[in-house]
């Protein structure tokens, strides 16, 4: 069974940073171009696909436990396109205990304030 791929031609315009990245992306991967874009792009619109989903299927909870959250999809399929190579777990237990500490002055917040304005 032969499936065709219907391609069309588009110009787009980039800045000239990403065209000098995208180059070097290309030639480092041995990769042309036009296979970086289309892989870039596969990458953005399944990521539309689980932004766009409803809430209640983005929580979804996976077989081992992992919650369907965008950030959680969003890892895995970078890891599918093999972009990542794995996913490292956040380092819940290994935080030290932090002693608070008296800070003499206006409170960080004001002073945040102050600088805004």
């Amino acid at each position: 069974m032969n499936q065709s791929i219907t391609t069309i031609a588009k110009q787009i315009h980039l800045p000239l940073r990403y065209v000098d990245r995208l180059n070097r992306l290309a030639q480092a991967r041995h990769i042309s171009e036009e296979r970086l874009v289309e892989k870039a792009l596969d990458i953005f619109f399944s990521l539309t696909e689980v932004f766009d989903a409803p809430l209640e299927h983005r929580s979804t909870v996976l077989r081992d436990g992992e919650s369907l959250l965008p950030e959680n999809i969003f890892k895995r399929r970078l890891l599918e396109r093999g972009v990542l190579t794995e996913i490292k777990a956040l380092p819940f237990g290994k935080q030290k205990k932090r002693a608070l500490i008296q800070v003499q002055g206006k409170p960080l917040s004001q002073l945040i304030i102050e600088e805004r304005r």
